[in-house]
């Protein structure tokens, strides 16, 4: 196996596994702080603070666990052409 593919390999498992330890305690954090939302929330009249609530609360945990952990394929590589220091870098090339 080439050096560029295994670090390309190793790159991503470290990625999955830092993906995972976020998704692990933003739920452990959920489950810690669940009664305290029966208690404020869902026993109280709906109001746009409410809805507010668990819209940022839930869809935000739905989001980051189906959209963007576990990402098949290596993360991008961005190459800078810093040849021209006039002014800002720009990227040339994206693999």
């Amino acid at each position: 196996m080439s050096s560029a593919l295994q670090s390309a390999l190793t790159n991503l498992r470290q990625n999955n596994y830092e993906s995972l330890a976020m998704l692990i305690a933003a739920a452990y954090d959920y489950v810690l702080t669940f009664s305290d939302e029966i208690e404020y929330i869902w026993t109280k009249s709906w109001t746009w603070v409410s809805t507010l609530f668990i819209l940022v609360r839930y869809a935000g945990l739905c989001s980051f666990a189906l959209g963007t952990s576990f990402v098949p394929g290596p993360p991008k590589t961005y190459v800078f052409d810093l040849s021209s220091l006039s002014g800002l870098p720009h990227v040339t090339d994206i693999y």
